[in-house]
């Protein structure tokens, strides 16, 4: 039995108003266990962006409380900075985040407004652009960057201020398979270091695979949550979000519609799949010229 993980960040019903009078959350409520990799999943407009920037402590909510580790984060400027130090995120537009004159400035900005100075500053930018692989690139101009170049910066900037949670906002969005590979890579590494990572996408496919839990979004509320493959098994929940099932499940059902895999273990990933297939009878193809 898997041990059960404390919760690192809450949101306990939350609720946010635009000042156009647009509700962005109404009594939003969701848990953030310790080291996990969460995914928020809903179409544009569901309330993802504005729930980060809550839990980010860059806004306050209307009504509802935020938690970090089990303590309710107030209202005051002390405590809202705390959570800042504890909770980093990352925008989807890296044109909104960046403004340093060289990546390296951009990643030190702030740890030195973290008090940090002399070889501890250096250590912790050097170890972020390791990480996001942009060492060689640290003496460029940013704007000089390529699209996914400045997303990893970003994600470089965030992770030298060493939160303990890091959302980040459609981190692929943008991106070609290749970078898409490059950024979920150097997402997993961080988890693997004890990171807790809660990303924001509208990709069913990816938060089928990355995350070990998800939350579905519609109109400013979680709709459901929990283990992917749980999740995405209750089909009036997908229909009432408007979403479609992963591609992995879509075929793993039909397979199982027709008898050609058993039951078991729900495959997450394409590997899974193909491990759960019957091996090829020998000789298949043999004398109508192969395959």
């Amino acid at each position: 039995m898997a041990a059960v993980r404390e919760p690192v960040l809450e949101a306990v019903d939350l609720c946010y108003t635009y000042p156009d009078g647009t509700v962005a959350l109404e009594n939003l409520s969701l848990i953030i266990p310790a080291g996990a990799k969460v995914a928020l999943l809903g179409a544009n407009g569901a309330g993802k962006t504005t729930l980060f920037l809550l839990l980010a402590g860059l806004a306050r909510p209307a009504a509802g409380e935020i938690r970090f580790r089990g303590a309710a984060v107030g209202r005051n400027r002390r405590e809202l900075l705390a959570l800042r130090r504890s909770v980093g995120l990352v925008f989807q537009d890296p044109e909104a985040q960046i403004f340093a004159p060289t990546v390296w400035e951009e990643v030190a900005f702030g740890p030195v407004n973290q008090g940090l100075r002399g070889e501890t500053l250096e250590e912790r930018v050097k170890a972020a652009l390791a990480a996001t692989a942009l060492w060689e690139l640290r003496d460029k101009a940013p704007h000089f960057l390529s699209y996914g170049q400045k997303k990893r910066l970003c994600l470089a900037a965030v992770l030298a201020l060493a939160p303990a949670v890091m959302l980040l906002d459609e981190p692929t969005a943008g991106l070609d398979v290749e970078q898409t590979h490059r950024v979920l890579g150097i997402l997993e590494e961080l988890h693997r270091a004890g990171r807790t990572l809660v990303l924001a996408t509208h990709d069913v496919d990816m938060a089928y695979t990355w995350a070990d839990t998800v939350y579905i979004f519609g109109r400013g509320q979680v709709l459901g949550g929990g283990a992917p493959e749980v999740v995405f098994a209750d089909a009036a929940l997908i229909r009432r979000a408007g979403l479609r099932l992963p591609v992995v499940l879509s075929f793993y059902q039909a397979l199982r519609e027709r008898g050609l895999v058993a039951g078991g273990k729900v495959p997450r990933d394409l590997a899974a799949l193909v491990a759960l297939l019957p091996p090829v009878a020998a000789g298949v193809g043999e004398g109508r010229g192969g395959w």
